[in-house]
């Protein structure tokens, strides 16, 4: 199991420390974050084998995308971002999502 949260922090903390030019002060390089993970969303990783994280996810389909919902909250790990991103990109509506919460069986 990918732990995105995880790499996403490396990648947050390599980019600062590559790019301490960029950012003024401390809350100039808070206020950053979005555009950090924006760049994340968009790079290349090798624990992908080389795809983006906005590759790995739009490759998959919704029910892959709950599937690995249900594998993150079996796991005891909090479910990335990225992921409740991909699903809220995945154009169901709300009703597909609501459903499979209410039959997840780690819901009861």
């Amino acid at each position: 199991m990918i732990d995105f949260d995880k790499l996403f922090e490396k990648f947050l903390v390599d980019y600062l420390k590559n790019n301490p030019e960029k950012f003024s002060d401390y809350e100039d390089m808070e206020n950053s974050t979005g555009i950090i993970y924006a760049i994340w969303r968009n790079t290349a990783l090798d624990e992908l084998n080389g795809n983006t994280p906005n590759k790995f996810f739009s490759d998959k389909n919704t029910e892959e995308l709950l599937n690995m919902a249900e594998d993150y909250i079996k796991n005891g790990i909090g479910i990335p971002m990225i992921l409740t991103d991909a699903l809220e990109e995945s154009g169901d509506d709300n009703a597909v999502l609501n459903n499979w919460w209410a039959n997840c069986r780690y819901n009861k």
